[in-house]
């Protein structure tokens, strides 16, 4: 069984407990991990109320980041509800990515796992080297 670390996010305080709120997204990716996606949840990230416009202000999306390069292995899964609770801009979603798959950790949300092929890589810049802003390597 491969390892997944899960990592929720809201962008205001209001949206914490209402909504896809962090209760609500932690739920769900906890069923699909320990149900369909056959995946054990080793660890668990929440980023109340915290704008997702820039990566090196999330302590969370930080710390979930540094644990998956410590713990996770070749295969294991880096999970959120949608991708845009990774990021709000595709250059940082997409750094983010490509720098898991570096790692051979995928990335998937609720709706699609996020592989190196062409049908993940059409129409997204993921061919060529993209540094993250304001996070290290």
């Amino acid at each position: 069984m491969h390892k997944a670390v899960i990592y929720t996010r809201v962008s205001t305080p209001e949206q914490v407990t209402s909504g896809h709120s962090l209760e609500f997204q932690s739920d769900r990716l906890n069923e699909l991990c320990a149900g369909s996606w056959n995946l054990e949840v080793v660890s668990e990230f929440k980023e109340p109320g915290i704008s997702g416009s820039k990566v090196s202000t999330r302590p969370s999306l930080l710390a979930a980041l540094k644990f998956a390069d410590e713990h996770l292995s070749k295969g294991d899964f880096f999970v959120t509800w949608e991708i845009s609770r990774l990021a709000r801009n595709a250059h940082d979603a997409m750094a983010i990515v490509l720098r898991l798959r570096e790692r051979g950790i995928f990335f998937r949300d609720n709706r699609k796992v996020f592989r190196n092929t062409p049908e993940d890589n059409a129409g997204t810049p993921l061919n060529g080297p993209m540094p993250m802003r304001g996070v290290p390597a």
